[in-house]
Order: structure tokens, then C-alpha cells, then sequence
């Protein structure tokens, strides 16, 4: 392959790609945007030719993102970041950027590369999902019952208001680690691992009885629910209800005794 053709093959590869490509030369003025770049901030190339970036910026100026993008590129590395752009509408984008410098022979840069993606919709996507995750344990804390999560090893992601409070145990004991098998006495352990392995594999089992274990080491009795997390098909973790039958044992006792 001759060079010609080698040129238009990488320059027809730019024209084409679905990211916004942006070039500008070493005082930042533009001189080449693709079609991607025009659809993606509405402008024509001809308006931006010769601009700054900074009218494809939400915060036109913005020293300190400038400063990191000069501080990396002058490395040699490339500036990765995600960024708020402007549309020649106003609208807002929000946009991965990927942005570095090209060097002649000489080791001097000639051209600066801007490639960015629009993430609104991950962005959209990220933010209704911890919204959804907020509602659903501000919804678990309101339940009388023990409502908690935990991965392939047992260790808990997720306990409830009320599970912390029967099993005396704080939130900052999560981020210390905190696992299942610590909550039930040591006889009930390995029949705890047998089920929860069997939930792991992909079944839902209804309620089993075991005996709790508190922190402070006092011990009462409870009714496990317990279902598989799964993300993309595969489990991945259990979620389980766990109900304190106390009363119901003191009830059955009296209805004995009766």
C-alpha cells in the first residue's frame, strides 16, 4: 500500500467513525471536526474551523480541566475524562473524552486529538438504577422482618434496619466484612452452607428453621426465605427474608403445655 492511499484509507476511517473526532492545532484552534462532531454538537465544520474547544464546553475556560488535559498530554499520555459538552442549541452532553497530542520528529506537538462519546444515556441509565436501588432499601428498612444480601462467599452487601438492630450490629460493621455463617450458632452452619450454595445454583427455597446468633452471643430462634440474585442470567448472590419466630415458639410451647 502506497502512502496516498494508506492516508485516505486513515482519513476515510475518521470521515466514518461514530465517535466525535476533533482536531486542533497547538494554540487550540480548530481545524478539522468529522461528521460525527457536527451531529453530535449541531454545529456545521465551517463554524467551528478556526474556534476554540472551549464553545463545545459547558464551562467555556474552565482553567482547571485545562490544566490537567495540558499536564497529561505534556507526559505523552493520553487525558481520559468524562465531561460536560454544549450543543449549538445549549443543551447539555454529557460526554467521555479521550484527548492527546501529536508530536513531529522534532518531539514537538503539531496537533491536539479530541475523541468523544455521548453517555447521556448510560448516564440516564446509571442515575434511575440508584434511584431504584435507593427506593428499594428505604422500603426494606421499613420492614419488621431481617431483609439482607450477600455475594458467592457469604459476606453481606445489604442488611436492613431492623436486621442490625436484632443482630445487634452497626453499618460500619459491613465495610469490615460481615458474614452469614457469623449470624446463626456454629451447630446450624453447615446445613446454612448446604442451602445456600443450592440458592446459589439457581433454587428458591421457602422457610427453614435455625437458631440465630447475636452479637453480644445470646441466641434466637428464625425462619429463613431465601431467593438467588442474578445478574445476566447467572446467579450471583443471595437475597434472603429472615423472620425471628420467637413468639410463635413461646405460642406453640404454651398450646403444649396445654
Amino acid at each position: 500500500v502506497c502512502s496516498s492511499d494508506l492516508i485516505e484509507f486513515l482519513a476515510e476511517i475518521i470521515r466514518t467513525s461514530p465517535l466525535s473526532v476533533v482536531v486542533s492545532d497547538p494554540d487550540w484552534a480548530i481545524t478539522y471536526v468529522n461528521p460525527a462532531a457536527e451531529t453530535l454538537y449541531g454545529y456545521e465544520a465551517g463554524e467551528l474551523i478556526g474556534e476554540t474547544p472551549d464553545i463545545l464546553n459547558s464551562d467555556p475556560g474552565s482553567t482547571v480541566l485545562q490544566r490537567r488535559v495540558l499536564s497529561a498530554v505534556g507526559r505523552g499520555e493520553v487525558w481520559r475524562g468524562e465531561i460536560i459538552g454544549r450543543k449549538k442549541n445549549g443543551d447539555r452532553l454529557d460526554l467521555h473524552s479521550s484527548i492527546y497530542g501529536l508530536k513531529d520528529h522534532a518531539g514537538e506537538t503539531f496537533a491536539y486529538v479530541g475523541f468523544q462519546e455521548d453517555i447521556g444515556d448510560r448516564i440516564k441509565s446509571e442515575t434511575a438504577l440508584r434511584r431504584s436501588e435507593r427506593r428499594y432499601r428505604e422500603l426494606a428498612d421499613l420492614l419488621p422482618q431481617v431483609v439482607c444480601e450477600a455475594d458467592q462467599n457469604g459476606d453481606l452487601s445489604f442488611v436492613n434496619m431492623n436486621g442490625l438492630e436484632t443482630f445487634g450490629y452497626r453499618h460500619e460493621d459491613l465495610s469490615t466484612g460481615l458474614s452469614v455463617f457469623q449470624m446463626l450458632v456454629p451447630e446450624d452452619v453447615e446445613g446454612i452452607k448446604e442451602r445456600f450454595h443450592r440458592v446459589l445454583g439457581g433454587e428458591t427455597l421457602g422457610g427453614s428453621e435455625h437458631t440465630a446468633l447475636r452479637r453480644d452471643g445470646s441466641t434466637f430462634p428464625i425462619m429463613i426465605y431465601a431467593s438467588p440474585i442474578v445478574h445476566g442470567g447467572t446467579p450471583v448472590g443471595v437475597r434472603a427474608i429472615v423472620v425471628d419466630i420467637t413468639e410463635r415458639k413461646k405460642a406453640e410451647a404454651e398450646l403444649q403445655k396445654m
